[in-house]
């Protein structure tokens, strides 16, 4: 329903505060798309309505990564040769 209020009506005219109403109820049961958060958080900083939670903006940054959310994820890596050289050691 969201993004039906977004769509101009016969006056040409949108719902914003209606189509962030629904992509509230939408973000409570985890249905929205990374697009559909990107324009409720762009809404939310603009308008100031709905009024998100700080958790909630955080939440949904990292949701959609965006570049000010600084947090890191590190990953271990495994060298190719030194998997290749131990499953030699074990063929006939």
């Amino acid at each position: 329903l969201g993004r039906f209020y977004l769509e101009p009506d016969d006056n040409g005219k949108t719902d914003e505060r209606k189509a962030a109403y629904y992509y509230m109820k939408a973000d409570e049961h985890a249905l929205l798309s990374q697009r559909d958060v990107k324009w409720l958080l762009a809404y939310h900083e603009d308008v100031g309505i709905p009024q998100l939670t700080d958790e909630d903006v955080i939440r949904l940054k990292a949701y959609i990564r965006l570049p000010d959310n600084k947090d890191e994820y590190m990953a271990d890596s495994v060298s190719v040769d030194s998997v290749y050289q131990d499953n030699k050691s074990h063929c006939p």
